[in-house]
């Protein structure tokens, strides 16, 4: 359930219920929203034009309940959408908004006025960057013929982890693998590996020796390597000993101080959480096939499991001969 608050119904993606729930309101909604002497307080205050918007944030930011806070600040930025959208963009590009304050803003916005929402984020204000590359998955939900110039436009990211393109077209090829495919073969500049990246993870998820087939015609100067990978880690997600059985044609890779960053331990961690007993039997068949750094990919799901219940997971295990595979 979603509710709008700080004046008339204008959209109703406004506040979340869990959110209201948070903030202590529970069933009363927004009833009980509206009638918060604080709030009622800030609008006859400041009003709720588009000069009132950055005081009301900053009034939001000072109280004392983080719940309330949280319920509040929620409803000011869907509100502020409807109010100000183009004055709100400029304001959470700036300082003080955080990163999940900037990507709800534009979500907000996407889902009002998908088109006018990325028009003004490639207008080039500073900081539309940062904000683009997090709701590019978004974006392709909402308005996916503009990712392909998004993510030629972005620059490459400081994160190594980040996977924000590739999440991307894995969303586009998901809908049409392709109008996807050439999408991703038209992107330019340093995402391009990504938005091909994301092609083959969906691909594969329907066609892993098809993906990775399509990923050997590449061109030149196209790392294939990486690219059947993330082929890899889609296979994993419906056929783990498939995807757990090619992770050795492509080189270990990885990268020094980095968990789970080799082959097998990024194919591990997908396959663990898609079919955890049919990666161990793989596993357990397979004796030597991973190398320890690669078997840092089953430690997330083996502490969860042995958390919930040790005795029975090793005994388990133990009994069923894969005790060396999980540990």
């Amino acid at each position: 359930l979603e509710m709008a608050v700080f004046g008339e119904e204008r959209n109703p993606r406004v506040v979340h219920q869990d959110d209201v729930e948070d903030a202590g309101l529970g069933g009363t909604g927004v009833g009980a929203l509206f009638e918060d002497v604080g709030v009622r307080r800030l609008h006859d205050l400041h009003g709720t034009t588009s000069t009132a918007m950055p005081v009301l944030y900053r009034e939001i930011a000072v109280l004392d309940d983080p719940f309330r806070r949280r319920a509040f600040r929620t409803a000011l930025i869907a509100e502020w959408v409807q109010v100000d959208a183009p004055g709100g963009l400029k304001f959470f590009l700036g300082q003080g908004p955080d990163a999940s304050q900037r990507r709800q803003f534009l979500e907000e916005w996407l889902a009002v006025d998908p088109r006018a929402a990325v028009d003004a984020l490639l207008a080039g204000s500073p900081g539309w960057e940062a904000m683009a590359r997090d709701g590019l998955p978004e974006i392709a939900r909402r308005v996916p013929s503009r990712v392909p110039d998004i993510a030629s436009r972005l620059p490459k990211s400081d994160s190594y982890w980040d996977t924000k393109v590739r999440e991307a077209f894995a969303i586009l090829a998901e809908g049409g693998l392709s109008s996807a495919r050439g999408a991703a073969e038209g992107v330019s500049g340093a995402n391009r590996d990504q938005a091909l990246a994301g092609v083959a993870q969906a691909w594969a998820k329907s066609d892993l020796k098809g993906a990775i087939s399509w990923v050997k015609t590449l061109p030149e100067g196209t790392d294939r390597d990486e690219l059947i990978r993330a082929a890899l880690l889609g296979g994993a997600t419906v056929d783990p000993a498939a995807a757990l059985e090619l992770a050795g044609t492509v080189p270990s890779g990885g990268r020094h101080a980095y968990a789970n960053s080799t082959t097998g331990a990024r194919v591990l961690v997908e396959a663990a959480k898609a079919d955890f007993d049919s990666a161990v039997a793989w596993l357990t068949a397979h004796p030597g096939r991973f190398g320890r750094e690669d078997l840092m990919g089953l430690a997330q799901v083996v502490t969860e499991r042995l958390n919930a219940d040790a005795t029975g997971f090793l005994t388990k295990h133990a009994e069923g001969g894969s005790l060396a595979a999980v540990g």
